[in-house]
Parts: C-alpha cells; structure tokens; sequence
C-alpha cells in the first residue's frame, strides 16, 4: 500500500507569510530588490537563502527572520 503523507510537503515558511501579506511572488521581489526567480527558488526549496536574503525578506513581510526558515 502506498503512503501519501511521505509525498506531502508544507508550504515554505516563505509561502506562508507572503500569503499573509497578500502579496504575489513578483510584488515581493521586486520590494525586496531580489529576482522573482530567488523568490521561487527558495519557496520551492531549490535554494536555501542567505541570511542577508532571509533579513530582506522579514523586513518587508514585517516578520522575524525565525518565521522564514524551515
């Protein structure tokens, strides 16, 4: 028998939080000076952020950076 709940992954904390703020990939971006693309990245986890790219990123969704990471 196959286990679905091994498939399922949360959203990224990322996710979350820009959902909260109402804002789409592209309107965070571009507040946070970052790529569209970086964004992407990291709410898919293909890229672990930096620190400085995870400070950004709480500044302007007014979060702390502990909310952001996994």
């Amino acid at each position: 028998m196959h286990d679905d709940r091994r498939l399922y992954r949360p959203d990224h904390p990322l996710t979350a939080a820009r959902g909260a703020a109402g804002l789409s990939v592209e309107q965070l971006a571009r507040i946070a000076d970052f790529e569209p693309t970086v964004v992407r990245a990291i709410e898919t986890r293909c890229h672990r952020p930096t620190l400085g790219e995870l400070n950004a990123l709480a500044q302007v969704l007014r979060v702390k950076i502990v909310d952001l990471r996994e």
